[in-house]
Protein backbone atom coordinates (compact mmCIF):
# COMPACT_ATOMS: atom_id res chain seq x y z
CA UNK A 1 0.00 0.00 0.00
CA UNK A 2 2.91 2.74 0.69
CA UNK A 3 4.82 1.79 -2.60
CA UNK A 4 5.67 4.83 -4.08
CA UNK A 5 6.04 4.64 -7.56
CA UNK A 6 3.51 2.49 -9.27
CA UNK A 7 5.26 -0.82 -11.10
CA UNK A 8 3.01 -0.13 -14.03
CA UNK A 9 4.75 3.37 -14.18
CA UNK A 10 8.63 1.66 -13.58
CA UNK A 11 7.22 -1.17 -16.93
CA UNK A 12 6.32 1.50 -19.12
CA UNK A 13 9.60 3.45 -18.59
CA UNK A 14 11.54 0.24 -19.04
CA UNK A 15 10.42 -0.46 -22.76
CA UNK A 16 13.98 -0.55 -24.44
CA UNK A 17 13.95 3.12 -26.07
CA UNK A 18 17.74 4.15 -24.56
CA UNK A 19 19.37 5.09 -27.84
CA UNK A 20 20.01 8.97 -27.54
CA UNK A 21 21.13 11.15 -30.18
CA UNK A 22 22.52 14.22 -28.62
CA UNK A 23 21.66 15.45 -25.55
CA UNK A 24 23.57 16.20 -22.53
CA UNK A 25 24.65 13.84 -20.01
CA UNK A 26 23.91 13.92 -16.17
CA UNK A 27 24.72 12.38 -13.09
CA UNK A 28 24.03 11.09 -9.43
CA UNK A 29 26.06 9.73 -6.98
CA UNK A 30 24.81 7.65 -3.74
CA UNK A 31 26.68 6.99 -1.70
CA UNK A 32 26.45 3.44 0.58
CA UNK A 33 27.15 3.61 4.34
CA UNK A 34 27.96 0.35 6.22
CA UNK A 35 26.25 -2.64 3.86
CA UNK A 36 24.73 -0.23 1.55
CA UNK A 37 25.59 -0.28 -2.20
CA UNK A 38 27.18 2.88 -3.81
CA UNK A 39 25.05 3.91 -7.09
CA UNK A 40 26.22 5.93 -10.09
CA UNK A 41 23.50 6.91 -12.51
CA UNK A 42 24.48 8.41 -15.02
CA UNK A 43 21.85 9.89 -18.10
CA UNK A 44 21.32 11.47 -21.00
CA UNK A 45 18.92 14.28 -21.58
CA UNK A 46 17.61 15.86 -24.81
CA UNK A 47 15.56 18.56 -23.77
CA UNK A 48 12.66 16.32 -24.12
CA UNK A 49 13.41 12.50 -22.57
CA UNK A 50 15.78 11.32 -19.60
CA UNK A 51 17.66 8.11 -20.58
CA UNK A 52 19.79 5.62 -18.26
CA UNK A 53 23.12 5.23 -20.28
CA UNK A 54 25.20 3.96 -17.47
CA UNK A 55 24.61 1.90 -13.86
CA UNK A 56 27.95 1.61 -11.92
CA UNK A 57 27.62 0.63 -8.11
CA UNK A 58 30.25 -0.76 -5.59
CA UNK A 59 30.03 -2.88 -1.99
CA UNK A 60 32.07 -0.90 0.93
CA UNK A 61 32.92 2.05 -1.22
CA UNK A 62 36.49 2.97 0.12
CA UNK A 63 37.80 6.71 -0.56
CA UNK A 64 39.87 5.71 -4.19
CA UNK A 65 36.71 3.94 -5.62
CA UNK A 66 34.86 6.71 -4.89
CA UNK A 67 36.54 9.38 -6.29
CA UNK A 68 36.90 6.93 -9.19
CA UNK A 69 33.30 6.59 -10.37
CA UNK A 70 33.23 10.38 -10.20
CA UNK A 71 36.31 10.70 -12.48
CA UNK A 72 34.28 8.04 -14.50
CA UNK A 73 31.24 10.14 -14.80
CA UNK A 74 33.05 13.84 -15.39
CA UNK A 75 35.96 11.72 -17.78
CA UNK A 76 33.74 9.36 -19.87
CA UNK A 77 30.57 11.52 -19.90
CA UNK A 78 31.54 15.22 -19.17
CA UNK A 79 28.70 15.14 -17.51
CA UNK A 80 27.46 19.19 -17.26
CA UNK A 81 26.51 18.23 -13.10
CA UNK A 82 26.98 15.32 -10.84
CA UNK A 83 25.23 15.70 -7.89
CA UNK A 84 26.62 13.15 -5.18
CA UNK A 85 24.95 12.68 -1.82
CA UNK A 86 26.62 14.57 0.66
CA UNK A 87 24.74 13.25 3.95
CA UNK A 88 27.21 12.10 6.63
CA UNK A 89 30.33 10.43 5.42
CA UNK A 90 29.89 12.14 2.07
CA UNK A 91 30.97 15.48 2.67
CA UNK A 92 34.30 15.50 2.36
CA UNK A 93 34.60 13.46 -0.91
CA UNK A 94 31.89 15.87 -2.00
CA UNK A 95 34.52 18.60 -1.14
CA UNK A 96 37.52 16.92 -3.23
CA UNK A 97 35.36 16.62 -6.19
CA UNK A 98 34.73 19.90 -6.36
CA UNK A 99 38.13 21.14 -6.12
CA UNK A 100 38.91 19.12 -8.82
CA UNK A 101 36.28 19.20 -11.45
CA UNK A 102 34.68 23.07 -10.04
CA UNK A 103 31.57 23.52 -7.62
CA UNK A 104 29.08 24.15 -10.69
CA UNK A 105 30.00 20.39 -12.21
CA UNK A 106 29.67 18.89 -8.73
CA UNK A 107 26.86 19.92 -6.57
CA UNK A 108 26.62 17.92 -3.30
CA UNK A 109 22.71 17.30 -1.72
CA UNK A 110 22.31 16.93 1.82
CA UNK A 111 19.54 14.03 2.25
CA UNK A 112 16.77 15.42 4.44
CA UNK A 113 12.87 15.28 4.65
CA UNK A 114 12.68 18.22 2.36
CA UNK A 115 15.60 17.36 -0.25
CA UNK A 116 13.88 13.73 -0.45
CA UNK A 117 10.33 14.90 -0.86
CA UNK A 118 11.43 17.02 -3.86
CA UNK A 119 13.74 14.25 -5.26
CA UNK A 120 11.52 11.53 -4.81
CA UNK A 121 8.60 13.56 -6.00
CA UNK A 122 10.65 14.44 -9.37
CA UNK A 123 11.30 10.85 -9.85
CA UNK A 124 7.81 10.34 -9.16
CA UNK A 125 6.39 12.92 -11.92
CA UNK A 126 9.40 11.77 -14.48
CA UNK A 127 7.79 8.38 -14.33
CA UNK A 128 4.58 9.63 -14.22
CA UNK A 129 4.78 12.24 -17.52
CA UNK A 130 6.63 9.57 -19.08
CA UNK A 131 9.73 11.45 -19.57
CA UNK A 132 12.34 9.14 -17.95
CA UNK A 133 13.49 5.95 -20.24
CA UNK A 134 15.39 2.75 -18.02
CA UNK A 135 16.71 -0.27 -18.93
CA UNK A 136 14.76 -3.75 -18.39
CA UNK A 137 18.25 -5.78 -19.19
CA UNK A 138 21.68 -5.20 -18.41
CA UNK A 139 22.30 -6.49 -22.30
CA UNK A 140 20.66 -2.90 -22.89
CA UNK A 141 23.52 -0.49 -21.73
CA UNK A 142 26.65 -0.43 -22.97
CA UNK A 143 28.49 0.45 -19.10
CA UNK A 144 26.46 -1.38 -16.31
CA UNK A 145 27.84 -3.53 -13.65
CA UNK A 146 25.81 -7.13 -13.80
CA UNK A 147 22.64 -7.29 -12.21
CA UNK A 148 22.21 -3.45 -11.95
CA UNK A 149 19.29 -3.01 -14.77
CA UNK A 150 16.85 -5.19 -12.95
CA UNK A 151 18.14 -3.65 -9.43
CA UNK A 152 17.15 -0.22 -10.44
CA UNK A 153 13.95 -1.48 -11.33
CA UNK A 154 13.92 -3.29 -7.99
CA UNK A 155 15.22 -0.06 -6.00
CA UNK A 156 12.35 2.04 -7.68
CA UNK A 157 9.67 -0.54 -6.79
CA UNK A 158 10.97 -0.65 -3.48
CA UNK A 159 10.60 3.28 -2.48
CA UNK A 160 7.77 3.81 -0.01
CA UNK A 161 5.66 6.80 1.38
CA UNK A 162 5.16 6.66 4.59
CA UNK A 163 3.13 9.23 6.93
CA UNK A 164 4.96 9.30 10.92
CA UNK A 165 2.31 9.33 13.74
CA UNK A 166 3.45 12.69 13.69
CA UNK A 167 2.23 13.30 10.64
CA UNK A 168 5.27 13.81 8.89
CA UNK A 169 5.78 12.09 5.16
CA UNK A 170 9.35 10.52 4.57
CA UNK A 171 10.32 8.32 1.48
CA UNK A 172 12.49 5.34 2.25
CA UNK A 173 12.91 1.83 1.45
CA UNK A 174 13.87 -1.51 3.33
CA UNK A 175 17.50 -1.93 4.12
CA UNK A 176 18.37 -5.43 2.67
CA UNK A 177 21.36 -7.02 1.25
CA UNK A 178 21.37 -5.29 -2.11
CA UNK A 179 21.37 -2.21 -0.50
CA UNK A 180 18.72 0.58 0.34
CA UNK A 181 17.19 1.67 -3.12
CA UNK A 182 20.67 3.05 -3.50
CA UNK A 183 20.33 3.04 -7.67
CA UNK A 184 16.47 5.00 -7.07
CA UNK A 185 18.68 7.59 -5.21
CA UNK A 186 21.20 8.05 -7.59
CA UNK A 187 18.78 7.99 -10.37
CA UNK A 188 16.66 10.73 -8.12
CA UNK A 189 19.65 12.67 -7.95
CA UNK A 190 20.89 12.62 -11.66
CA UNK A 191 17.10 14.08 -12.44
CA UNK A 192 17.76 16.57 -9.68
CA UNK A 193 20.76 17.39 -11.63
CA UNK A 194 18.66 18.20 -14.72
CA UNK A 195 15.50 19.78 -13.10
CA UNK A 196 17.27 21.45 -9.89
CA UNK A 197 19.70 23.90 -12.00
CA UNK A 198 21.39 26.55 -10.08
CA UNK A 199 19.83 30.33 -10.67
CA UNK A 200 21.20 32.86 -13.09
CA UNK A 201 23.29 35.60 -11.95
CA UNK A 202 24.57 38.42 -13.99
CA UNK A 203 28.28 38.81 -15.40
CA UNK A 204 29.94 41.29 -16.91
CA UNK A 205 31.68 40.63 -20.71
CA UNK A 206 33.34 43.79 -22.10
CA UNK A 207 31.33 46.47 -20.92
CA UNK A 208 28.23 44.71 -21.33
CA UNK A 209 26.01 42.69 -18.65
CA UNK A 210 23.48 39.76 -19.27
CA UNK A 211 22.27 36.65 -17.62
CA UNK A 212 24.22 33.55 -17.66
CA UNK A 213 24.22 30.08 -16.37
CA UNK A 214 26.88 29.82 -13.84
CA UNK A 215 28.72 26.80 -15.43
CA UNK A 216 29.16 29.09 -18.59
CA UNK A 217 31.68 31.24 -16.32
Amino acid sequence: DQQYIPTDYVTRAANGELYAIGGENYAGLDIGREHDLTALVVVNWDGAIARVVAIRTAKRTDHDALLALAGHAVGNYRVRRLCVDQTGIGAFPVEEMQRAWGRQRVEGVTFGLGSKEEMATTLHGAFAGEWLRIPREDSELVDVDEGNARGLINDVCSLRRIVTSAGNIRYDAARGADGHADRAWALALALHAITNKPATRNVRFGGSERDVEPWQT
